[in-house]
């Protein structure tokens, strides 16, 4: 799936899966800094190829999608996340 991405309405697409994924108790919590374009790819390459995503996890539970691997040096956020930018303080 490398290089999968919508070539238009990505905005449209991105709240197209977000909505389903709402839908089924899943939120996504990545940084509002980043373009629609790069959460599209994210959630296409990196989660939904990977993930087995149940629907309706249980009542009251949601699972977050925060994008964090703890790996900061190599995130794709960052250049946003206020959590990264502290412990890569000097």
């Amino acid at each position: 799936m490398q290089g999968l991405r919508p070539k238009r309405n990505s905005a449209k697409k991105l709240a197209e899966i977000v909505e389903i994924l709402d839908n089924n108790g899943i939120a996504i919590g990545l940084c509002d800094a980043l373009p629609d374009a790069l959460v599209y790819r994210y959630l296409v390459e990196k989660v939904i190829a990977h993930e087995e995503i149940f629907p309706q996890n249980g009542s009251g539970f949601t699972w977050t999608i925060d994008g964090c691997t703890g790996g900061c040096d190599t995130c794709f956020q960052r250049d946003c996340c206020e959590t990264g930018k502290e412990l890569n303080r000097p």
